[in-house]
């Protein structure tokens, strides 16, 4: 397949590629060791080019740090040189947004049960 940019990501999708949109501990850790970083720039950056071809990554891993590294970025989290640490701040804010499209997702549900009633 051609290469595609999801999110700013580059990655080659072929039916052998999973497209999870999540990432654990260990994800954030090889991704320190490949980049060596001292800025959240430098993942990102590092990610978005070379994370999905890297092995030990599915495309949608990457596209999930990519996400949740920009929003540490954006809120000018400081940056931590431990993986562990910034897995936590991260994968944080992919907890919080996934608890508020719940929520709202319910209110949705609720609101259009009264309304059929």
């Amino acid at each position: 397949m051609s290469e595609q940019v999801f999110e700013g990501v580059h990655m080659d999708l072929t039916p052998y590629r999973q497209l999870t949109f999540d990432y654990e501990p260990s994800d954030m850790r090889v991704a320190y060791r490949r980049t060596n970083p001292s800025s959240w720039e430098d993942i990102i950056s590092w990610l978005e080019k070379q994370g999905s071809y890297d092995n030990e990554f599915t495309p949608g891993e990457v596209v999930a740090m990519v996400e949740d590294l920009r929003m540490l970025k954006s809120k000018k989290t400081p940056f931590t040189d431990n993986p562990d640490k910034a897995f936590q701040e991260a994968h944080g804010f992919r907890t919080e947004d996934n608890k508020k499209f719940a929520k709202d997702h319910q209110e949705i549900i609720q609101a259009a049960a009264r309304s059929s009633s």
